[in-house]
C-alpha cells in the first residue's frame, strides 16, 4: 500500500536530482553528485531508499518527496497529482537529533 502522507516541511537542505531515483544506488549517486558540486565532503552511513549521511560531523537522513512551494507561512506541494504519476521527487535532508 502506498503512503500518501506529505513529508515534514522542516527540512534542513533539499535539492532536485538530475536523474530519476529508483534504487538505493541511484539515490547515493545523486547525493554524492550534489555535494561534490558544492565542494562538500559527505559520508554515506546507510545505503537504502532513506539513506543516512554525515556532513561536517552531523548526521542526516535523506528522503524523497514532492517539491514544495512556499507561500508566506505555508509550504504546499507544487503538483501532488503529477508527482504521483510521473515520479517527480526531490531529495529532502533532515538533521538527525
Amino acid at each position: 500500500m502506498k503512503n500518501n502522507t506529505l513529508f515534514n516541511s522542516n527540512y534542513d537542505l533539499y535539492f532536485e536530482p538530475k536523474n530519476p531515483i529508483t534504487t538505493p544506488h541511484e539515490f547515493i549517486d545523486e547525493i554524492i553528485d550534489y555535494f561534490s558540486k558544492k565542494n562538500q565532503f559527505v559520508s554515506i552511513l546507510d545505503e537504502c531508499m532513506e539513506p543516512k549521511i554525515k556532513i561536517n560531523d552531523e548526521e542526516y537522513i535523506c528522503k524523497l518527496g514532492e517539491p514544495f512551494r512556499q507561500w508566506k507561512f505555508f509550504k504546499t506541494p507544487i503538483n501532488p497529482i503529477a508527482g504521483r504519476f510521473l515520479g517527480y521527487k526531490w531529495v529532502y535532508i533532515y538533521k538527525l537529533s
